[in-house]
């Protein structure tokens, strides 16, 4: 396998969030080290969010300042706002995703 193929950097990346899992690093330190070692392994934006999981909607750690400052905007006119403000032709309930799409603790 070539040092620099794809599938290459997968497996690095797999061995590295592998590692981190057993940190024990705390969420907010955990997730901007998985931030690193997916942008170095999957070619993408390097604007990412992830959602804590607490009850608010805009409970995020970004990848950059700029995402952080966005995510109350988006939360104000995207998800709490009506769909008249939002433009949304639906509006996404929260709770109904959690049951539907329940999460895993690390």
């Amino acid at each position: 396998m070539h040092p620099n193929s794809d599938a290459r950097n997968k497996e690095i990346a797999l061995s590295r969030i592998r590692q981190l899992s057993s940190s024990g690093l705390s969420l907010e330190p955990f997730i901007r080290n998985l931030f690193e070692v997916i942008g170095e392994a999957v070619p993408s934006s390097p604007h990412r969010a992830i959602h804590t999981g607490a009850e608010q909607s805009d409970a995020y750690i970004a990848s950059t300042p700029e995402i952080a400052g966005i995510i109350s905007l988006h939360n104000h006119y995207i998800v709490e706002s009506p769909p008249e403000v939002s433009g949304a032709r639906f509006q996404p309930n929260m709770s109904g995703l959690r049951r539907i799409l329940p999460t895993k603790t690390i």
